[in-house]
Order: structure tokens, then C-alpha cells, then sequence
């Protein structure tokens, strides 16, 4: 008999929109077989929030997939945003130290709700007294609100930091659209 092989791919195009948003995995352009689901992942950078995605995704959480029916564009949109925080208080009940987050959009577009800050470099021993949930081994708070926050809102989100050690508290908060 005569057995005939076919050998195909599609190409996997990503991008961040604006470059300087964050990042997108994998990066680039790679090649997948046909039907393959891809692993996709968003990464904010600081100063700005993971807002959604371009193209036929599974959702729109940070962390998604993508099925290669076809050659595939996709772009992972970020917008800016600036995060302030209050002081750390101690409070003796909780033997918590707590910090308000403020998250603003300063970009033009309006962001979905819930808003998601990922506080993420703690020192050694610091954990999130107060978590959401996590994400990529990292404690998030969801911000509270039910409406999408429109250019120069804000929300704030209160976190509470344990420190068994009462070093110093830093974190590097990421902020996330949605749910994640």
C-alpha cells in the first residue's frame, strides 16, 4: 500500500499592546500543530494592568489558552495605571500591619471590574493576611466594585500584611482587569 504523510503547523503571533505594558508567553512567533491548545500568559508590568486579549482566546483572564485551528494573532492589552500606598499600620488584634492600595487608571480606555492587585517580591516571612486568592504562587486582594473604572477613577483595596519577624514590608503590586 502507499501511505501518504501530510506535516503542517500554524504560526502563533504574539504581542503586547503598548510593548511597554508587559510581556506575553510564549513570545514571539512559534510554530504548533494543528488543533493544539496553547498556554497563554500576560504579565503587567509595573505602572500598568493586564487588560484583556486581542483574538479567539478561551477568556479573558491573564492565563489562558488558545486553540490552533488556524494561523493565530493574538495581543495581550495592558493600560496604565498608578498605584499608591498609605503607610503601614500595626494593629494589635489582627497582629497585622495594614496598607490602603490605591489603584488608578490613568490611561483613556475604561477597565473591567473586578480589578485584582497581585503583591508580588515579599520579603521572606511577609505573607497576605488578608488573600483573595493566589495567582502564579503569588497572594492577591480583588479590589471591591461591581462597575468598570473609568479613566482618572480609582478604587482602593486594603491588604494585610503578617510579618513575624517585623522587618521591613515591601511589595511589588500587579494589577490585574477581571477575574483571574
Amino acid at each position: 500500500g502507499t501511505y501518504t504523510a501530510s506535516f503542517s503547523s500554524y504560526l502563533l503571533t504574539t504581542s503586547a499592546s503598548p510593548t511597554a505594558g508587559g510581556t506575553v508567553s510564549p513570545p514571539g512567533g512559534s510554530y504548533y500543530a494543528p488543533g493544539a491548545v496553547v498556554n497563554l500568559v500576560a504579565t503587567p508590568q509595573t505602572g500598568y494592568a493586564f487588560a484583556g486579549w486581542t483574538a479567539n482566546v478561551a477568556d479573558q483572564r491573564a492565563s489562558t489558552t488558545i486553540t490552533m485551528i488556524s494561523p493565530q494573532t493574538v495581543t495581550a492589552l495592558f493600560s496604565s495605571v498608578q498605584v499608591t500606598a498609605t503607610a503601614f499600620v500595626y494593629n494589635r488584634s489582627t497582629k497585622t500591619f495594614n496598607s490602603t492600595y490605591t489603584i488608578m487608571n490613568t490611561s483613556g480606555q475604561t477597565l473591567a471590574v473586578p480589578l485584582q492587585l497581585v503583591l508580588t517580591a515579599l520579603p521572606a516571612g511577609v505573607t497576605v493576611a488578608n488573600p483573595s486568592g493566589t495567582y502564579g504562587g503569588n497572594s492577591f486582594v480583588t479590589g471591591p466594585g461591581s462597575a468598570a473604572l473609568s479613566p482618572g477613577a480609582s478604587v482602593s483595596v486594603s491588604v494585610q500584611f503578617s510579618d513575624p519577624s517585623n522587618g521591613t514590608i515591601s511589595a511589588t503590586p500587579l494589577v490585574y482587569s477581571g477575574v483571574l
